[in-house]
C-alpha cells in the first residue's frame, strides 16, 4: 500500500483529455478541474459517474493525473470516517451535472464537488450556509483557499505520495 503525506485531504483533479465526461464537466463548470475526491484516513473516496454512486475511488494513489490537494486536520478523521460510512452508496447526481448551468439537481444525490463540500461541512471545516446550492470545482477551490489558507500540493498524484 502506498503511504500518503496526509491522512485526510480534499483532492481536486485536473480535467482528463482522454475522457469526454471530464472535458464536458470542466467546460460546463468553467474550471480546470473536473473531479474531486476526499481522502479519509489514507483511503480515497468520491462520487463517480462511472460507478453512479459515492464510495471508494477507482483512482489509484499512484495515478499520474494532475491534482491540487489540501490537507485536513488529523482530528477530522473520526468525523470523516463516520460521514463516509453514512454516505457510501449514495447515488450519483446526473441531473446536477447535466443541468448544472440551470441550477437543477437532486438534493438526495451527489456529484463529486457536492460530496467533497458535504464532507468539509460534516468535519466542521465549513458552515452549512457556505455549501448551499450547486457546487462547482471553483466554489470548492475558493472555499478551501479561504478555510485552509493555501493548498499543500499541486502536480501529479503519484508524486504527492512520494512527497
Amino acid at each position: 500500500m502506498t503511504r500518503t503525506p496526509a491522512k485526510n485531504a480534499i483532492v481536486l483533479f485536473d480535467f482528463n483529455l482522454k475522457s469526454l465526461a471530464s472535458l464536458l464537466i470542466a467546460l460546463v463548470t468553467q474550471s480546470r478541474w473536473s473531479h474531486a475526491a476526499v481522502l479519509v484516513d489514507g483511503v480515497l473516496y468520491d462520487a463517480s459517474e462511472t460507478r453512479e454512486k459515492f464510495g471508494r475511488s477507482d483512482i489509484k494513489l499512484d495515478s499520474t493525473r494532475g491534482c491540487k490537494i489540501w490537507h485536513l486536520p488529523d482530528d477530522c478523521t473520526a468525523a470523516l470516517k463516520h460521514w463516509v460510512s453514512r454516505n457510501t452508496r449514495r447515488r450519483y447526481d446526473w441531473p446536477g451535472v447535466i443541468f448544472w448551468v440551470l441550477g437543477i439537481h437532486r438534493p438526495d444525490r451527489w456529484y463529486c464537488f457536492e460530496a467533497a463540500m458535504a464532507a468539509l461541512h460534516y468535519a466542521g471545516v465549513v458552515k452549512k450556509n457556505e455549501q448551499e446550492g450547486r457546487i462547482s470545482a471553483n466554489d470548492l477551490n475558493e472555499t478551501l483557499n479561504k478555510k485552509l489558507l493555501e493548498h499543500d500540493y499541486s502536480g501529479p498524484l503519484n508524486l504527492w505520495t512520494k512527497h
